[in-house]
């Protein structure tokens, strides 16, 4: 039973962090769905959560009002 009990709740931690993501939300209140890899001072450097192989985007911190983690 303390073996089905901790696969159940291994598996159950695996699955919440395979969908996690990040929201950015732009100041002109769209959103974005990403992985956020790096905050600098004037930057917000993510890859779209859709294709996290595909291509860098950087958008300048004073375009995103929020970001959730």
């Amino acid at each position: 039973m303390r073996k089905f009990l901790f696969t159940l709740l291994f598996v159950c931690g695996l699955i919440s962090i395979s969908s996690a993501q990040d929201i950015i939300k732009l100041v002109d209140g769209s959103t974005v769905e990403a992985k956020v890899l790096e905050i600098t001072q004037t930057e917000i450097k993510y890859k779209k959560f859709r294709n996290l192989d595909g291509p860098l985007y950087t958008i300048g911190k004073h375009e995103a009002s929020t970001i959730t983690y």
